[in-house]
């Protein structure tokens, strides 16, 4: 095949190659507005031009390897903010678990002064969106300000000029998550403290600790829609967002049934001899629900720490052999008909394995 040559469009005329029964194709990009459905605008461009010699496509179309890839890198990009969103969200609901067990004792004082339920959760209420937001606002500045260190950064390894920034819609969904996400994660235990006996104020410590109640278990289903439409949302696709969601709460439920079926073992050390043993079965068995969540939070966030490896091991193999193919070493051209079976025997002997011979045929339609 003759190396190709790049000239200017004016001096094509004069080189002759253009005259009748010649296999020139031509091309021409459009860019879209912003907001554009590709597809739906594609179909409509292919339905209302009939003529089979003008083909109409998509950029992922145009170059389907690269659009394949670049959906590997979308979903695997995605996935990743999925496993940082999750890793996040156990950490916020922690912290605030903390947080409102440390003032347990001055909301059952509130309560037992004269003050409703109601009106005491408020103010707690209040404080979490405030603390919600302005970590959201402290982020988004400390993100704004990295921005330019990283594009140094990438600079150095990729050819292609970035540009980054950090629109004012994600700053908008970034605090309105700070707010009611704050809300969200904590409503099972607002839910609790909601009903708050203030007698247990004064054995606090020795009180009893009760299994989850039927309000508190309903007190968990805004949380789960919610993290399912930011799984949604934040996946780019509701396929991988859904299977995301799934596999999350599998793991859930396959700890929880781990760490009770662990509790339950646990009884056994109560007469061992080993005291240290013995002391910590005792705390482990007398507050269930708090070592089952501890133990499911700890082996949900390993496993999220754990898939982001796997993800990429599994996109470099996918980018190395695309769908498992096995991708010769070596490539023969311009072999004759009469020389194929004299080659095919020479390779035989040097033990190597032709995978496919195929005819090159060269034409053109006049």
């Amino acid at each position: 095949m003759a190396p190709r040559v790049y000239m200017n469009a004016k001096y094509l005329p004069a080189t002759g190659l253009m005259a009748i029964g010649n296999t020139a194709t031509h091309s021409m990009l459009y860019q879209l507005p912003p907001g554009i459905d590709i597809q739906a605008q594609l179909k409509e461009l292919k339905s209302a031009i009939p003529d089979p010699s003008i083909r109409v496509r998509s950029y992922q179309e145009a170059g389907q390897d690269n659009g394949r890839m670049l959906n590997y890198l979308s979903d695997y990009l995605g996935l990743v903010a999925l496993v940082a969103f999750s890793l996040a969200g156990i950490g916020a609901a922690y912290l605030y678990r903390d947080y409102f067990d440390r003032r347990s004792s001055s909301l059952a004082v509130l309560i037992s002064l004269g003050l409703t339920h109601n009106k005491a959760l408020l103010l707690y209420l209040y404080q979490l969106i405030f603390l919600g937001v302005v970590s959201a606002i402290i982020s988004s500045l400390l993100a704004l300000g990295l921005i330019p260190l990283f594009l140094s950064l990438v600079k150095e390894f990729s050819p292609v000029s970035l540009s980054a920034y950090l629109p004012w819609q994600t700053v908008a969904i970034a605090i309105v998550l700070g707010g009611l996400g704050s809300i969200l994660i904590c409503l099972p235990i607002l839910q609790r403290l909601r009903h708050l006996n203030p007698s247990l104020l004064f054995h606090e410590q020795n009180a009893p600790s009760q299994g989850l109640k039927s309000r508190e278990w309903l007190a968990y289903l805004p949380v789960l829609l919610a993290f399912y439409g930011l799984s949604i949302w934040q996946a780019h696709s509701f396929k991988v967002g859904s299977l995301f969601f799934g596999l999350s709460v599998l793991v859930v439920v396959i700890f929880a049934v781990i760490g009770w079926l662990f509790l339950a073992f646990a009884k056994s050390f109560k007469r061992s001899p080993i005291l240290p043993l013995r002391i910590a079965s005792l705390f482990l068995r007398s507050h269930p629900a708090s070592t089952i969540s501890a133990f499911v939070a700890i082996g949900l966030g390993s496993t999220l720490i754990n898939l982001i490896p796997q993800l990429q091991g599994s996109l470099l193999r996918e980018l190395a052999n695309p769908d498992g193919q096995k991708l010769p070493s070596y490539f023969l051209f311009d072999i004759q008909e009469d020389q194929v079976n004299d080659l095919q025997a020479l390779l035989k002997n040097l033990g190597a394995d032709p995978q496919t011979t195929s005819p090159m045929i060269m034409a053109r339609l006049v």
